[in-house]
């Protein structure tokens, strides 16, 4: 059974280094922000084992309006184990709704190339062009609108 719940930032963090920056240590996987008291941290579980993370901050992004709340989409990770049967996106779903939920705005991420599509098919639109981060790979800047009809 597939179920999401929040959990607290130290459960993020072994997902976040195994599957997004294995090259890092565990205790580098603590973001800033990750116990700020507007971030949300989500699990998503198959029973009772944790195969999937991502946490959504309340962060502004100078590529967007400064007036509009600005939510960030950030360590989002799911283990091989948890992939294809849906759970990402119930994940990605508590992140969209804990930020609508939370005065809305917008939602931005910085995207690995490889799974644009993923993202996509939740109303996340590309923005930018490919940047690559020191050590993970091609990425792109992604958007979506919370306050849109019908996202």
């Amino acid at each position: 059974m597939l179920s999401v719940r929040r959990v607290e930032a130290e459960r993020t963090w072994a997902l976040r280094q195994r599957i997004l920056r294995p090259q890092q240590t565990v205790a580098e996987m603590n973001f800033p922000g990750d116990f700020d008291e507007t971030t949300a941290h989500f699990g998503g579980f198959v029973g009772e084992e944790l195969l999937g993370v991502a946490s959504v901050y309340l962060k502004a992004n100078a590529m967007f309006e400064a007036a509009r709340r600005q939510w960030q989409l950030r360590g989002m990770a799911t283990a091989d184990a948890g992939r294809g049967c849906g759970l990402g996106g119930l994940i990605l779903d508590a992140c969209l709704s804990h930020a609508r939920d939370s005065g809305g705005g917008l939602l931005w991420c910085n995207a690995r190339t490889p799974v644009l599509g993923f993202y996509e098919r939740y109303g996340l639109r590309v923005v930018s062009e490919e940047f690559t981060p020191p050590g993970l790979g091609p990425h792109r800047v992604m958007v979506v609108d919370l306050d849109a009809p019908g996202v």
